[in-house]
């Protein structure tokens, strides 16, 4: 770490210049000054993704912005690769994080969906595609929810050079996915019966989809949804069937980048680079805004209103603005002369700080004033969020050459004399997300139960 530190200091000293020309009135509706919030950073925590010793992101953790009060909120417990954990944001009121994770992955119609979590760590809930397999499980080992049986008649109509690796096949509201052994599964033009127990009857109008993943040696990662549904009966077996023809190769729809709405109601995120938001209450999904033919990386609904800015990467890639209320944005930083990555929104909406190159930069809401924030001489910058008054950014720092990663504090509170922390020091720690206001964690509520699109929006 000795590298950093020296980068760190260098760094500071442009810092320093920098926002000694802020302050000059250089770019003066961007500064990260933001005196006229009444927000403070007392009480509030840093959320960030721990990895594991295998290179996994698999845990979220919590710290104080002093690097005090390191605490585990939620760690997977599984085995293999699954776990991964994309990104995770703070709701605007702090009551529950949310992050895109795969550990659900033969159990949903999406290979990463988007979960929530309280603070304390309880509470687990799949918020795309609910109920979760977790909640399933649950309900079922308390009695909550009567069960049933479904037996299902496998049919492969796929191919007969092309053999299956793997394949899995679950029921909207059972236990487990019932995976099938290569040896046990189907020649082509044959059939088998899976018997799938422990299926949850979700109640008179709940569609209870069949879905299966599949990999075989022309495809990776296949996932399909089956037509129709099954009307799962409490104490019975019943009859399902599934004409398996190779759909779904290649269409495994990914959760990934996501961002809280500021009444809390929605989450917009990265649906297989395409813009998509979910009704937090119901699991509904919806478009979120026309990329304009170009594929999205990132996107943050603003936190003084539903304006959004977006990363694209496409014909005309970089940086969009869409306004509050409508539907397609304007380029606000091209891809010509820079590399913008990531926007995040500064606190009081009129500004936005962006990666490029992994050096993490500042700008206003037009793209015609650019200032450099922070650079590492030894590293790049991974990933930045601001401090509700706007006097601090968290990062995550790679060095050079390495994959590991920490997260540190620059502090511009006193602009003459900026400082930056550490917190963190196992190399393991990556994506912050500084909470708005000190979490708390609301009275206990029913998890929603009720149907959700199976079909990603388009």
């Amino acid at each position: 770490m000795r590298n950093v530190h020296v980068g760190l200091v260098g760094m500071m000293i442009g810092v320093c210049l920098l926002f000694s020309m802020l302050a000059g009135g250089a770019i003066p509706s961007t500064t990260l000054q933001a005196a006229a919030l009444a927000q403070t950073q007392a009480g509030t925590e840093i959320a960030f993704i721990t990895v594991n010793e295998q290179g996994q992101a698999t845990g979220i953790d919590s710290i104080k912005p002093d690097g005090t009060g390191r605490r585990t909120i939620w760690q997977y417990s599984g085995s293999g690769s699954a776990g991964d954990i994309n990104a995770v944001r703070w709701s605007s009121d702090a009551t529950e994080l949310a992050f895109t994770s795969d550990i659900e992955a033969v159990a949903s119609a999406f290979s990463a969906d988007v979960f929530g979590i309280k603070p304390d760590g309880t509470g687990l809930r799949r918020i795309t595609n609910p109920p979760s397999q977790a909640s399933i499980v649950a309900g079922i080992q308390n009695g909550s929810l009567q069960t049933g049986s479904v037996r299902v008649t496998l049919r492969n109509d796929y191919s007969a050079t092309d053999f299956v690796s793997f394949f899995a096949l679950y029921i909207r509201g059972a236990a487990d996915a019932e995976v099938i052994a290569v040896s046990n599964f189907p020649a082509f033009g044959s059939s088998i019966e899976v018997l799938v127990p422990n299926v949850a009857d979700l109640g008179v109008g709940e569609p209870q989809s069949i879905i299966a993943t599949w990999s075989s040696g022309g495809c990776n990662l296949g996932k399909f949804v089956s037509g129709g549904f099954v009307d799962v009966q409490p104490g019975q077996t019943v009859d399902a069937t599934v004409s398996f023809t190779g759909a779904g190769c290649g269409q495994a729809a990914n959760a990934l980048d996501l961002s809280w709405r500021r009444d809390g109601q929605r989450i917009g995120f990265s649906l297989s680079s395409l813009p998509a938001q979910v009704d937090v209450a119901t699991g509904a999904l919806s478009d979120w805004f026309d990329p304009q033919g170009n594929l999205v990386n990132s996107a943050a609904f603003a936190p003084t209103d539903n304006r959004v800015l977006y990363e694209a990467v496409g014909s005309q890639s970089g940086i969009y603005l869409v306004p509050d209320g409508q539907t397609s944005g304007t380029l606000v930083l091209p891809s010509s002369s820079l590399s913008p990555e990531t926007p995040v929104w500064l606190p009081t909406g009129n500004g936005f700080l962006f990666r490029d190159l992994g050096v993490l930069k500042l700008a206003d809401l037009s793209g015609q004033q650019i200032q450099e924030l922070a650079r590492f001489e030894e590293g790049s910058i991974r990933s930045a969020s601001v401090s509700p008054d706007g006097n601090a950014v968290a990062i995550a720092f790679q060095p050079t050459g390495s994959t590991a990663s920490d997260i540190y504090v620059l502090d511009f509170t006193d602009l003459t004399n900026p400082t930056t922390r550490q917190l963190t020091t196992d190399g393991r720690s990556t994506r912050p997300d500084w909470s708005r206001v000190p979490p708390s964690t609301p009275p206990a509520t029913p998890t929603p139960t009720d149907a959700a699109s199976a079909t990603p929006p388009h």
